[in-house]
């Protein structure tokens, strides 16, 4: 059975609308200069940590604090989560280089080796999905974040609590589970129907927002592309030439340049 092309485009842009959750946690984080796993647990008292903006770096705090290119430290923040029951996910940006991440004590995974032996920076963006059952729905809610750095220590772009759909549903596998086809089918009938692969042709979704992006705010490029639904800076540089014929900044500056004339 042939799908309507127009369903399928209106359903593939609806996830570059603003998400139904958006708490953001950027701003104020304790952070202690030292490893404790206590420092994981929802009940540890932590107000005599002193405070760090994030996104920031932390290396220039170690600097700072303990003249340290390297160490371990612990970050945390409280968030309220009450009266909301959808589907959440956690967004932490870029980390680098190793962390643990906690939700009222609960680790959720270790991408890297603590503490590292060497410079890592993370080009994805850590992003994980909050069980239901870890969520407190009458107290704050406690993330904890175990961080190694070495010589370099950032954590860029957006921080915030989102509702999954906004993550999940621009892919094959949600396209497909929307409109009650087989993923493979679902490639198919788009590629008869339209000359395109289904792959490419979410690309050129999230690239045409990205470069309205470009075009009409001052955001950094590597918010632009997680907001885009791209997994690292890296893939995004690569994409977007294929259909702008040049670089995200390229197409930035050429822009800017216009609107200077114009003006």
């Amino acid at each position: 059975m042939q799908i309507p092309i127009i369903g399928w485009l209106v359903y593939a842009i609806y996830p570059f609308a603003t998400p139904r959750i958006n708490i953001p946690l950027e701003g104020k984080w304790k952070i202690a200069l030292e490893d404790n796993h206590r420092f994981a647990s929802s009940d540890y008292d932590d107000s005599g940590w002193e405070s760090i903006q994030l996104p920031g770096s932390i290396i220039n705090y170690s600097i700072k604090t303990k003249n340290a290119l390297k160490s371990v430290c612990w970050l945390r923040k409280t968030v309220d989560l009450d009266n909301i029951y959808l589907p959440l996910g956690l967004c932490l940006g870029r980390i680098a280089n190793a962390d643990e991440t906690h939700l009222n004590g609960e680790k959720y995974r270790r991408p890297g080796l603590i503490p590292t032996k060497r410079t890592i920076h993370m080009e994805s963006q850590e992003k994980y999905q909050i069980l239901a059952s870890l969520i407190k729905k009458d107290t704050p809610n406690t993330i904890a974040i175990r961080i190694s750095y070495y010589t370099f220590g950032d954590i860029v772009g957006k921080l915030m609590v989102v509702d999954m759909d906004y993550w999940e549903k621009l892919s094959r596998e949600g396209l497909a589970e929307t409109v009650k086809v087989h993923p493979d089918n679902l490639g198919k009938q788009f590629k008869q129907y339209t000359g395109k692969k289904l792959g490419d042709y979410f690309y050129e979704l999230r690239v045409n927002y990205a470069a309205q992006r470009l075009r009409e705010d001052d955001s950094n490029i590597i918010d632009i592309a997680f907001d885009a639904g791209f997994e690292s800076l890296w893939t995004f540089n690569r994409v977007f030439p294929r259909f702008m014929d040049m670089t995200p900044i390229q197409y930035r500056n050429v822009h800017s340049k216009q609107k200077k004339n114009l003006n």
